[in-house]
């Protein structure tokens, strides 16, 4: 019982007070009561309320069962104590009954205890008849109905208490495989950027390689043709640096969710610093509250845009606006460049597309030429899955 809720614990507690109101009641039900009458209500009460500790501190279930078997003698010896005293006697037993369906889910424990009550009533009756030449059936009918009510009664929060221990337990194991989840999609994610990192910068410094060795041959020769070499050195560096950076601020868990618009906000410095692109960004939204795989694919659709802007459309200007609200997030993105009028799906729209598609969301694509292009984005909002939360309101409420 120590394991259960505070709430039944309380109710639990209440049966006993029950006990220890409704016992004294048979020293006032005749007014000539034997000393030896006086004595045995006064030893069930003791009786009652070492049971009551008992139970608490039952593990095993026969010692249950024996702890609850006394009580049912103790409770069932009323009716024959105070036979014909136009008592409830049988009120003990329903809170017996209370008690063993609320710690047992068995249907032979039904059975036994229904042939139990048959057998009890049947000897009570037979008894009660032959010695008083009369039954109350009155009494019979309203004290059945009290058994059975209370015996019902404990099954209902055995049932209950047992389904809040179960939706506990798939609550942890769906936490712990959201957690897993969460691992696998940052594990991928690390994957991919390491991908990215390996095409990408290793592409440009096998092209930095190339041209430092050009350079390095036509220094003798030309040295303005040497000296653009140079520069054009400097800016493939510079690419790859940027692609580093970029990069490795994607993999860095610690403190992403909270950083992740600062996060945003330096990934267009730095590409506005290399390329001169002139960006604009606005947002609006509490972002933290996001997921960490939707904060990711956000910040690498971004990039893959400003990089598209940069490379294929020749843009010169940038517009970016990020709205969360409580369903949904928009990511609207527009450039001045080129544009087409038939939009040809490379990788990096492509990546897009499938970053979007993994979370539920939209995708779409406008694009014109001379009138630039657009990317708009709608992903639901995915808050944070299984946030930790307190224990004992979640158990105990």
């Amino acid at each position: 019982m120590k394991s259960w809720p505070i709430n039944y614990r309380m109710l639990f507690a209440l049966r006993i007070g029950f006990i220890l109101l409704y016992c004294p009641v048979y020293f006032f039900a005749q007014s000539d009561i034997p000393t030896w009458k006086d004595a045995f209500v006064i030893g069930t009460i003791i009786l009652f309320i070492t049971n009551h500790i008992l139970y608490d501190y039952t593990k095993k279930m026969r010692w249950f069962l024996l702890v609850a078997a006394i009580d049912f003698l103790a409770a069932s010896s009323y009716g024959f104590v105070f036979l014909g005293g136009n008592l409830p006697d049988q009120c003990i037993i329903g809170l017996v009954g209370l008690i063993l369906f609320m710690r047992i889910r068995s249907p032979h424990l039904v059975s036994a205890w229904l042939i139990l009550l048959v057998f009890y009533w049947v000897t009570l009756l037979t008894v009660e008849y032959r010695l008083l030449d009369s039954i109350d059936i009155v009494s019979i009918i309203v004290n059945t109905a009290f058994v059975v009510f209370l015996t019902f009664i404990g099954s209902l929060i055995r049932y209950y208490q047992q389904a809040r221990q179960e939706s506990a337990e798939l609550y942890d194991q769906l936490r712990q495989y959201a957690k897993q989840v969460e691992g696998l999609a940052a594990a991928k994610e690390r994957s991919r950027i390491a991908r990215e990192i390996h095409d990408s910068i290793g592409h440009m410094l096998t092209s930095l390689l190339v041209q430092l060795q050009v350079t390095r041959k036509l220094h003798p020769i030309d040295q303005n043709k040497s000296y653009d070499s140079l520069l054009k050195c400097e800016d493939l560096a510079r690419g790859a640096l940027q692609e580093v950076r970029m990069s490795v601020r994607a993999m860095r868990d610690d403190d992403w969710k909270a950083a992740f618009l600062e996060s945003i906000r330096t990934l267009i410095n730095d590409f506005s610093a290399i390329t001169g692109m002139n960006i604009t960004f606005h947002s609006s939204g509490d972002m933290t509250a996001v997921s960490q795989q939707v904060q990711l694919s956000i910040y690498r659709i971004v990039q893959e845009f400003l990089t598209n802007a940069h490379k294929h459309g020749k843009a010169s200007l940038t517009a970016i606006q990020l709205n969360c609200n409580s369903s949904e997030i928009e990511l609207n993105m527009l450039d001045n460049g080129e544009g087409t009028a038939l939009v040809k799906e490379g990788y990096g729209l492509r990546s897009m597309s499938d970053r979007v598609e993994e979370h539920g969301g939209t995708f779409q694509i406008s694009s014109d030429v001379g009138r630039g292009f657009e990317v708009s984005i709608t992903v639901p909002a995915q808050l944070t899955p299984f946030e930790e939360r307190d224990d004992d309101t979640r158990l105990s409420s």
